[in-house]
């Protein structure tokens, strides 16, 4: 390849062909010491003078380092490929070089054996000696044996259909072990402890971003964790959370995964698809959301204040340590906006006052079965659409989709109803037999003053009650009708004398 290209550069600049030949400082280093034809210089020279036609001599004008391996080449490849020349054309050698091209892919290819580095001389008196023909007698009772191999093959998968393909149907056909919940279904790896619950629906998984993009559609609340242990081993699972709430339930969370073989895990929540755990949760949803944005605002209006405090009390420390040098102005007249603002602020707050005192005194006239009726249609137009919207999903789970994720070819709607998911997540309890002591040896002393106030509003709650019914009116006629001859109509009436 070397001289066919060294040529053609020739062919193209006529002026190449003395320099590819070999220039004088290359030969002034080959007169210099012994002279060999495994002279590292020599042999980096081309195999024969370039000549701008591309033609190889195969006899004569040869580099005498060369000399032997070419001689080997024309008798071993050029006279059987294509008879008896002196010289070698590019198209020929190109040909000579696609005849031997599977050969060298076959080189690629062949698997390193230990009789590589054997002598070929040592394999050809193998193969011509006594042991090859024993090498061919085994093989030909090796290929008599194929029949009984593949019967040995057949009949272990036949024990294996017996044993096994009965537990595979009950199992991705009508998932009776999953249901029955007499033992775990071949998909649940174990069971995971975490925010004081047992998941027993937990699946390993490979590829948490991969599963979570598929496991979308299943309706359920999932919990993706990382597991480890002390020994350094790894795995990822996800597991379905069913029943309780989701308040706890953060990025970042510890828990530890019991697998069916019963080694624990350290398990770490990494991701989590949120949906409906149960009609509970959902129906206190809104008010703890609405808690939850109270505290933000709270918390944010208290980072500002305490940001705005301390800028006044530096710029107060300022202004003490340059009062000397600063013009006191005028205090500044109130605001009338501000007055009348405060005022309607007060006005409304009594307004509502008075309407609340209204309804529970009776001057606004509303019978008992009406104030049930009220408070629980308050409380439908609140948690209504998001109990709605919950029983929708919560009907809608499917475990297929989270199997399918995982790898399983699952192509059955296995769904997880409410009564269903409660025994698949477990929630703490009491042991029996335990106690709790309510007791609190550090509990802070309580004030009386609030026992004052709920108990002088239970007693005006009473009277008011007591008032709207009549009961109030008659006993003060009884009492001091006689004597001062008025009467009595309700509290907030003005006695109308005689």
């Amino acid at each position: 390849d070397d001289y066919i290209t060294r040529c053609a550069v020739a062919n193209f600049d006529k002026r190449a062909a003395s320099i590819h030949d070999g220039n004088e400082k290359q030969y002034e280093m080959i007169k210099s010491g012994t002279l060999s034809l495994k002279n590292s210089e020599l042999v980096s020279l081309p195999v024969a003078h370039i000549s701008p036609d591309g033609k190889l001599p195969l006899a004569d004008g040869i580099n005498p380092a060369w000399n032997k391996a070419l001689s080997e080449f024309r008798s071993i490849v050029v006279k059987p490929l294509l008879g008896e020349r002196a010289t070698l054309s590019e198209s020929e050698w190109l040909s000579i070089k696609n005849t031997f091209e599977p050969w060298f892919a076959w080189l690629v290819r062949k698997p390193t054996d230990m009789l590589d580095s054997v002598d070929a001389a040592k394999i050809r008196e193998t193969v011509n000696g006594d042991i090859y023909e024993s090498l061919c007698e085994l093989i030909e009772k090796d290929k008599m044996e194929s029949v009984a191999i593949a019967s040995i093959t057949d009949l272990e998968k036949l024990i294996r259909f017996r044993r096994d393909l009965h537990r595979l149907c009950t199992n991705f056909v009508n998932f009776k072990d999953f249901y029955s919940m007499g033992g775990k279904a071949l998909f649940q790896a174990g069971t995971l402890y975490l925010d004081q619950r047992s998941c027993t629906f937990c699946i390993k998984i490979n590829d948490i971003n991969k599963h979570a993009a598929m496991s979308a559609t299943a309706g359920t609340y999932l919990v993706y964790c990382e597991c480890r242990r002390n020994s350094g081993e790894t795995m990822n699972i996800v597991a379905a959370f069913t029943n309780g709430d989701s308040e706890q339930l953060t990025i970042g969370r510890n828990g530890v995964f019991y697998d069916r073989s019963g080694k624990d895990w350290d398990a770490t929540i990494v991701r989590i698809i949120e949906n409906p755990i149960s009609l509970r949760q959902s129906f206190w949803l809104p008010y703890k959301s609405l808690v939850r944005m109270i505290e933000s605002q709270v918390a944010r209006r208290a980072t500002t204040a305490g940001a705005q405090s301390n800028s006044n009390l530096q710029h107060t420390a300022e202004t003490s340590v340059n009062i000397d040098k600063t013009r006191i102005d005028p205090p500044k007249k109130i605001d009338i906006g501000i007055v009348a603002a405060l005022g309607v602020a007060a006005g409304a707050l009594g307004t509502f006052v008075a309407t609340l005192l209204g309804y529970i005194s009776g001057i606004v006239k509303m019978g008992p079965i009406a104030i049930i009726c009220a408070l629980i249609g308050l409380l439908l137009v609140i948690s209504g659409p998001s109990l709605i919207l919950a029983y929708i999903k919560l009907h809608k789970r499917n475990i297929g989709p989270i199997l399918d994720a995982a790898g399983w070819a699952i192509n059955a709607k296995a769904r997880i109803n409410v009564p269903f998911g409660s025994v698949l997540t477990g929630t703490a309890v009491l042991p029996q037999g335990a106690q709790r002591d309510m007791i609190d040896p550090y509990a802070e002393k309580k004030s009386i003053w609030p026992k004052i106030i709920m108990a002088a509003i239970i007693i005006y709650i009473a009277y008011a009650a007591l008032d709207h019914v009549g009961v109030i009116n008659t006993w003060t006629k009884g009492l001091i009708g006689k004597k001062h001859k008025t009467t009595v109509t309700s509290m907030y009436n003005v006695p109308q004398k005689n």
